[in-house]
């Protein structure tokens, strides 16, 4: 039986979680964590958090990270990790990383980035890497292949129309892409996890459903304009999520040669597959 989906507070999840990377982390970046290292780190966590947590229960829910380097990505890992499960750590019970599915829970996801690509039964569709931001798997990136009838079908769960929609401009999904920046709910069950997470039910709660809105909305120029003054869409911009939160990919396109199409064309730094570019790359892969 599906469970009813728990009212996240997403909000103040990314605030604790920027606090436990700012702060909690702040002069052990790079460092070895162990012995007093580790000690000190685990204090300087708890200064972060309700001081009901206790040193123990900390340093349980740290233990992962003993004799290994404090990388950035090890941080905002272990920070969301932290900042998603607060009432357990109050309880005295340690948050430990994702390694198997002991029960069937909602966990909101943010859409990572997505490609072309085919599954199993080489359908056509498009694999989305998704964020985990609370639950069991906070801080784990899933991957999630849809095809083009499942991403159509659940882009308008998460708000977008079609052109029988009466408002203007109409939110539409032109391309896949767009489902980058967006955010849902996934069902991840026992039954449909081994090594990696699994799950089939979506929804998107009213909360979230709006906060998609709002970025379509940017994304058409309805609520301010470009801040590049750019008239094309932005899911054909080469600027990353990095610097324009209206992008629909993580890290700015650079130009270079093309060896495939031989002319000058936009480059993934995150994905340049046999270096080639970015039309050509999508090309390769429906041909795959």
């Amino acid at each position: 039986m599906t469970i009813r989906v728990p009212a996240f507070n997403l909000a103040q999840i990314e605030k604790r979680t920027r606090q436990l990377v700012q702060q909690g982390c702040y002069g052990f970046e790079e460092c070895v964590l162990v012995q007093d290292t580790f000690e000190d780190f685990v204090r300087q966590l708890a200064r972060q958090l309700p001081h009901e947590v206790s040193l123990w229960t900390l340093r349980d829910s740290c233990r992962t990270l003993l004799g290994q380097p404090l990388t950035k990505a090890a941080q905002v890992k272990l920070a969301r990790r932290l900042a998603s499960h607060v009432p357990d750590l109050v309880a005295g019970k340690a948050t430990l990383p994702w390694t198997t599915q002991l029960a069937d829970e909602w966990v909101p996801f943010r859409i990572k980035a997505g490609r072309v690509a085919h599954d199993s039964r080489a359908r056509v569709g498009w694999e989305y890497e998704l964020y985990a931001l609370a639950g069991s798997l906070a801080g784990e990136t899933v991957n999630k292949f849809w095809t083009a009838r499942h991403y159509r079908y659940i882009s308008l769960l998460m708000g977008f129309q079609t052109m029988r929609a009466k408002t203007t401009p109409k939110r539409l999904l032109q391309d896949p892409s767009q489902l980058v920046g967006m955010h849902f709910c996934g069902f991840v069950e026992v039954s449909k996890s081994g090594h990696r997470p699994g799950f089939q039910q979506v929804r998107i709660p009213p909360r979230m459903k709006a906060a998609n809105c709002a970025v379509m909305d940017l994304r058409l120029r309805a609520t301010q304009p470009c801040p590049k003054k750019y008239l094309h869409p932005c899911h054909v911009c080469s600027i990353g999520y990095t610097e324009c939160p209206a992008a629909t990919h993580r890290r700015t396109y650079y130009q270079a040669d093309c060896p495939r199409c031989k002319q000058p064309r936009m480059f993934d730094p995150d994905d340049n597959r046999d270096g080639i570019c970015v039309t050509c790359l999508r090309q390769s892969r429906l041909e795959d």
